[in-house]
């Protein structure tokens, strides 16, 4: 009979750990998925606000672009009073901003480049280096 009910106890007792461990756990649990929310909340904010960045200095480039050239038509037609060199000379400027980001821009996002900047090349050679 003290045996029995010796096993109950234990087994009540390690039933109520159990559970209050179990209860621990999850609020543990919880808690880091809060903390992972918050970060990502954190993250996509700072992620909207490059982007937004990104848009508002890229339209002020165009514009300025776009002043920038017609002024320049402008003076050139004042200067020569022929619309051909004005022509000319935009094509020209227009073909060079095409082709000068263009080549920045396959520079920047190659492979080769963010492996470099990561120093992830060092470490692949550091991997695969026989000893």
């Amino acid at each position: 009979m003290w045996t029995r009910l010796l096993r109950t106890l234990l087994a009540t007792a390690t039933v109520w750990l159990l559970n209050k461990y179990r209860q621990t756990s999850l609020e543990l649990i919880k808690l880091e998925a809060a903390i992972g929310y918050v970060k990502s909340v954190r993250s996509a904010r700072k992620a909207f606000l490059a982007v937004l960045a990104v848009v508002l200095g890229a339209g002020l480039l165009v514009a300025g672009f776009l002043l920038l050239h017609i002024g320049l038509g402008m003076l050139l037609y004042l200067a020569f009073k022929n619309w051909w060199a004005v022509g000319t000379t935009l094509l020209a400027l227009g073909i060079l901003y095409t082709l000068a980001p263009l080549f920045v821009i396959r520079r920047l996002c190659a492979e080769k480049t963010w492996m470099r900047f990561f120093k992830a090349d060092k470490l692949v050679e550091q991997v695969t280096k026989k000893s």
